[in-house]
């Protein structure tokens, strides 16, 4: 018999792959719609709520910025601006942002330093 667990993440990894491969799909995109990911999480912001949270994001709202990183990481995909939210996050001390960004550094090449 399977396990319920594995069976539950199975079905969320699935979700995951189809909505990111929905955003992917819609990038070109110029409609105001608004795409959502398994957890909730908005991908594509609209241009009014983009400047309100990366306004919340700059002053330091770690909620506006995993959305604001979203947005430029699986919405409308920009490398220097999902770079650059990464590395915020980053900076806040998360270790799953921590990791990512120095996975990212290393696939890109860069030097990254210890903890």
């Amino acid at each position: 018999m399977a396990d319920p667990f594995i069976n539950k993440v199975a079905i969320v990894m699935s979700l995951c792959a189809l909505c990111l491969c929905v955003a992917s799909c819609m990038t070109g995109s110029k409609s105001a719609r608004v795409y959502v990911d398994p957890m909730g999480s908005r991908m594509v912001l609209e241009k009014a709520e983009l400047q309100k949270l990366t306004a919340l994001a700059e002053n330091g709202s770690f909620e506006a910025m995993e959305s604001v990183y979203g947005h430029y990481t699986f919405g409308r995909y920009d490398k220097s601006q999902s770079r650059y939210w990464l590395t915020k996050l980053a900076q806040t001390g998360d270790p799953i942002y921590r990791e990512n960004l120095q996975v990212e550094l290393m696939d890109d090449g860069e030097q990254t330093t210890g903890d």
